[in-house]
């Protein structure tokens, strides 16, 4: 885990942890889990969820608007 304006290590990619200077606020996407994976995984549902969501929407039927 990164301190107070460093960086966390994932699998690969670097986490952003900052705080804002003028509330002191930490924003520290680690906090959320202990689990070392759930970014990565959180990542993982919401692709999933596009791509099913995408499915849907080419297997609707096309809409004519108009005269």
């Amino acid at each position: 885990m990164g301190d107070e304006g460093g960086k966390a290590r994932g699998e690969g990619f670097a986490i952003q942890v900052k705080t804002d200077k003028r509330s002191g606020i930490t924003s520290d996407p680690n906090q959320y889990s202990e689990d070392e994976q759930y970014i990565v995984k959180l990542v993982g549902q919401v692709t999933r969820v596009s791509l099913e969501t995408v499915a849907i929407l080419r297997a609707l039927p096309e809409l004519h608007f108009g005269g």
